[in-house]
This record gives C-alpha cells, structure tokens and sequence, in this order.
C-alpha cells in the first residue's frame, strides 16, 4: 500500500536548501469525540465526527454494541478508538485499540487484522477495506462482542510508515530506505521506502516471541534486493523477554516476506542490538550487541551462510575496562578488518575506545587501536569512518572545553595513531551533540547534531579542510513544526550529484513522528 507525500521546500540565507522528503506518521491515536475519562459506560453506538482535522476518521465509524463486559471489578472497554487518517497530507491507517483491564482473554476478529500487545493490556484492530466487522474476548464463561463500522467516503486505508526514524537512510536502486522504532501497524516499528513521490511501509514489526521490535540502526542490501537489520527488542530471548534479533526482508512479489536470522538470548551471547550491520564479500553479516538490560558490556558477532540458514558466532566479550564497552556500529576495509568505537571504558569511564578484529585463519584477532584520554579533548565517542592513508574519523559526545561534541581525526604515526580535534561544537546557535560525519564529493565532512542552532533543534553542518583545521558551514538548522524537522539522530548520507540525506527523531507533519528530509548543499 502507498502513502503519498507532499514536498515542503525552504532556501535558507546560507546558500543551502532543506526538503522534507516524508514525515512519518506514528502509530498516534487520534482524539475520541466522546468521553475518555474512565470510568464510563460507552452507549449503543458511537458516531464519530466527520471533521478530518480533530484527529478523527473522516465520516463514520461505528462500535455496536460497545464492547464492555466487567468481572470482579474488571473491564474490557473501549478507550480510544481511531487513528488519525489524514495529517499533514500522509494518509494513516484506520486503527481500533481496545484496552483490557486484568482479564485475560482469548482475542478474535472475523476480519482485518487483530495483534495482542503483550505486557501493555492492549489490542489492536485495523483493516485497510471498509466494510463490517466482529471483535470478541472470551475468558471462561465471559464474553464480549462488538460489530466495528468502518466508512471512510469511499478513501482506501493505508499503513501508517511508522514514527521516530532512526539509523542513517539506504540508498539502493533509486530508492531511499529505512526504519522507524516506533508506530507501524503494530506500535512497534517498521521498514519503509520512499521512491518515486511515494512512501511504503514494506514492513511493519509485530513484536512477541516471535518477532522483533524496536528497530535500530541502517539497513543493508545485498545484491538481490534483500534487506538485513537489527531490533532492539522481540524474540525468545531469555525467558520469552525479548532481547533483540537480526532479520531478512525478502522481495516477494508486491512486498517482502520477513526471516529471522538469529534470536538474542542474553549472556555470553549478547543482546539487544542497537546498532546496524556490516558484510564482507562472501555474504557474512557483522554486528554489535549493546548488552543494555544485563550486567555485560557488549559483543561483536558474526552471522554466516550456511545454506538457507546462518551461523551465529560471538566474535568478541569487551570486558568494559581497558577495552571498553557499549560499542558502535562496525565498518569493514578491503581486507575484511572490522573496526567500531566503545563509548565508554579504556582509561576512564567516559574516555572510549576504538578497536580492530584482523581475520586470522578461521577467526579474529581482537585489538584496541587507540584508548582516549581522561584529560584530553575526546570522550564518549560514537562509531568511525575510514578517511585516506589509513586515518579514522568520527564524532564524540564530550569534545574540549564546550562539552557539546566535537569530530576528530585518528591519523596513523608509525606506532598507533594520533589523536586531532577537527572541531568543536560551542552549543546555542552552533550545534551540539553530533550524530556522525561522512565524507561529501570534494573530501570535505557533512553531518548532523541532534542539537543546537537557533531552536536548538538540531544542525546540518559541513566542514571543509582550511589548512591544517576544518571550517565549519551551518547548511540547516532545524525548527521543528509541520514543515520541519526536529532532532536529527543518525548519520547522513550523500548521493552521487552530491545532495545529503537523512532523518529526524521528531517534527514533521504530525509534529513530534519525525521527517526524511534532503539537504542540498
């Protein structure tokens, strides 16, 4: 199903033009036109205003008989019942969400789509055609039905692409693609593309055992088409508390089919990935466990062919002291070394580390390339690049005398590498908090912070080589509201006519789910 977008485009006075591209819509609830401090008794039949713009469907909708039995002092109840169809020119899906209060129950709908949300004492029905249909809870002998009446003026439904984009964006074949950690049909995050004027969601995430949730970081593609990423949440984990998984979208006709390629268990083994992956040439998947929720420090992985299926390997425990701890995403060189930042650990707790796995035989060979220092300018640094003659790139959090992050160069000397501070974010109307660099066409360096300038909403920044320093240009500050974005969060990237692409946590349309916005510099 498509979503159209409009384009919103705004020339700035620094010679730089910003469009938001989509802005993604979340999986919000729309205001219910009757009462909604419970508790209450729903009468026979609810009308919903036919006003677009108060955040209910358009014309109407019905629940009859409500959906409301009690026992022992408990309910299930109808608590909020549509999701906004039309904002801010993106189409949504029509959503139901029926709220169960202590009871458990057997759940079933005679059409649509009906998800069990478990641990939030919610269900959720949405169906993309008008039409009639029947929802029932059962438990024992105690049962609840509702008729749902859905007319829309005769407007097909469409899926909501999600909320709160994170990881920089994938370009392939024309297409941009990437993940939202929140909203889709399910609240839990969802896979989306933008291509030709319109926006799919290819894949909404349903969360439970059996599939993740909370996805993070940037996707992949092989050679095929198919698409490779990590959630945060979902899965079997341990315990049935879900601790991440890595997952395929496969191309299959109109759409894509899931596969999960590893579940995370937690232990020795890593969990809840928040970071994306790498792949070397013979189709191996590389990636990082932030080991959040557990007493550990992190891992690198490995996922290997091995014939429809894939082998899971830990590669490396950091044991949070001097090799540090909480790693990045990784990159990958010709020679099939991987390389990642540690945010914390090394020689203080928010110093850092960077570190190197060399292939060797039929494993890795695990070292620390470089530990910041407790009284130098870098600390809390966040992933890498790869720059020319052999030299390492990134951002970090805490950067010199300001504190708001800086960009940093790691440049080989012979024994190790040097460290040099490239800039220095100073907050206010400069940024603060940088999200990663990437270099554009010409060696100069383009990134985002998700804070500053003068909303303190965030910047689009280039630095270009002045000498031996970097100057620093402004191409965006972000202002959030309807036409903007609001807290970039990730990375950006660059095509090949030189335009820079990327995200924002929040702004946009619905004003807090977040944009895909393009940046011409």
């Amino acid at each position: 199903m498509r979503i159209s977008f409009e384009l919103g485009r705004r020339v700035l006075s620094m010679a730089a033009a910003i469009a938001i591209l989509a802005a993604c819509g979340g999986a919000q609830v729309g205001l219910a036109p009757l009462q909604q401090n419970g508790p209450f008794q729903l009468p026979g039949s609810i009308v919903g205003s036919p006003d677009a713009g108060s955040g209910s469907c358009p014309l109407v909708f019905l629940i009859q008989p409500p959906l409301v039995f009690g026992h022992r002092g408990t309910n299930f109840k109808l608590t909020d019942w549509l999701e906004t169809i039309k904002r801010g020119g993106l189409y949504h899906q029509c959503v139901i969400i029926v709220k169960k209060e202590h009871l458990p129950a057997r759940w079933s709908a005679s059409g649509g789509t009906l998800h069990v949300l478990p641990g939030r004492a919610q269900v959720h029905f949405s169906s993309s055609k008008l039409g009639t249909y029947t929802l029932r809870a059962e438990s024992g002998t105690y049962r609840a039905l509702a008729s749902v009446v859905i007319q829309l003026n005769n407007e097909t439904l469409l899926a909501s692409i999600g909320g709160h984009p994170n990881g920089a964006l994938l370009a392939d074949s024309g297409a941009l693609y990437g993940v939202t950690y929140s909203g889709g049909v399910y609240g839990n995050g969802s896979v989306f593309r933008l291509a030709h004027g319109n926006t799919d969601t290819i894949y909404s995430f349903k969360g439970g055992l059996d599939d993740g949730s909370f996805p993070y970081g940037a996707l992949i593609a092989d050679k095929k088409g198919d698409l490779f990423g990590t959630t945060g949440g979902g899965g079997r984990g341990y315990s049935g508390f879900g601790l991440g998984t890595v997952y395929e979208l496969i191309p299959s006709g109109d759409g894509y089919t899931e596969r999960i390629l590893h579940e995370f268990k937690g232990g020795r083994e890593g969990a809840v990935p928040t970071a994306g992956l790498v792949a070397d040439r013979s189709g191996a998947l590389f990636g990082t466990t932030s080991d959040q929720f557990t007493h550990y420090n992190g891992t690198v992985f490995e996922l290997t062919p091995k014939g429809p299926a894939y082998d899971f390997h830990v590669l490396h425990h950091f044991n949070g002291a001097g090799e540090g701890a909480n790693p990045s995403a990784l990159i990958i060189d010709t020679n099939g070394a991987l390389y990642g930042a540690n945010s914390h650990g090394g020689l203080c707790y928010e110093c850092g580390t960077v570190f190197k796995l060399t292939p060797k035989g039929s494993g890795y060979v695990f070292s620390v390339v470089y530990r910041f220092k407790a009284d130098t300018a870098v600390k809390l640094p966040g992933g890498v690049i790869a720059g020319k003659a052999g030299s390492l790139y990134g951002t970090a959090a805490g950067v010199g005398t300001f504190g708001k992050g800086g960009v940093f160069e790691l440049r080989p000397n012979g024994a190790g590498f040097s460290e040099h501070v490239l800039y220095r974010f100073r907050g206010g109307a400069d940024g603060s908090g940088p999200t990663g660099v990437i270099f554009g066409l010409h060696g100069e360096l383009y990134g985002a912070t998700a804070l500053g300038g003068t909303g303190d909403a965030g910047t689009v920044f280039a630095l270009t080589p002045n000498g031996a320093q970097y100057k620093e240009t402004l191409l965006h500050t972000f202002e959030g509201g309807p036409d903007d974005g609001l807290n970039p969060n990730a990375a950006l990237i660059v095509e090949a006519t030189g335009l820079l692409f990327g995200v924002t946590a929040s702004g946009g349309a619905s004003d807090d789910d977040g944009t895909v916005f393009k940046v011409n510099p």
